[in-house]
């Protein structure tokens, strides 16, 4: 299948916070967590990151499945994006802080939602798309999985001319309790730290 992971971006409002972030058309980093998830891909599958920040309006692009990443602040856009997908054909998969928190709200706008992290039931939201018998929610078990179980982030898929830099991800999860904070919802408490040798590796391939 043709695979395209969206990072959803910010409804066109014209407000100067959509380039507080961005310098000389660049915007600072590209998402860990669709990296992640183009790393489960089946070997199969032609996969593509599409950044809205940097690769502008997503609404032709043309796909059998798009999965579209998003927080709050990103909602709006984010629906927006999936029904013109769906309209055109291509199965629309949500997921993210957004998705997770508020996932009969996001069903409205597609074929399949994912609870939580994605990457372990990845493979399987997939397989199941392809037989035409998805379910509409896929729930990831709390705690996740280790990050040192995650594959080798396929860095390849990114166009890195267009960013400043790129993150690495050390750890998920976290100890506190602020109120206001959905990480914990996300990813547990406590933390997940990787292993340090994993850590300087992935540098080493940027």
């Amino acid at each position: 299948m043709k695979i395209v992971l969206i990072e959803a971006g910010l409804p066109n409002d014209g407000l100067p916070w959509r380039t507080w972030t961005a310098k000389d058309g660049r915007f600072t980093s590209p998402s860990v967590g669709l990296v992640s998830i183009a790393s489960l891909c089946r070997t199969e599958d032609e996969v593509c990151i599409f950044d809205e920040k940097v690769d502008g309006a997503g609404e032709q692009i043309d796909a059998d499945v798009a999965g579209i990443s998003f927080k709050t602040m990103n909602a709006y856009r984010a629906y927006e994006l999936a029904d013109k997908l769906r309209q055109r054909g291509t199965r629309v998969i949500l997921g993210g802080l957004h998705a997770s928190l508020c996932p009969q709200e996001a069903k409205q706008h597609a074929d399949v939602v994912v609870v939580g992290e994605a990457e372990p039931v990845w493979r399987t939201v997939l397989n199941e798309l392809e037989k035409g018998n998805a379910k509409p929610f896929y729930i990831s078990p709390m705690p996740g999985p280790p990050i040192d179980k995650l594959p080798e982030q396929r860095v390849e898929v990114l166009n890195h001319a267009r960013y400043l830099c790129h993150s690495v991800q050390t750890a998920r999860g976290c100890s506190l309790t602020c109120e206001f904070c959905p990480t914990r919802a996300m990813f547990g408490a406590g933390f997940r730290l990787r292993n340090p040798q994993m850590v300087i590796k992935e540098i080493e391939r940027l």
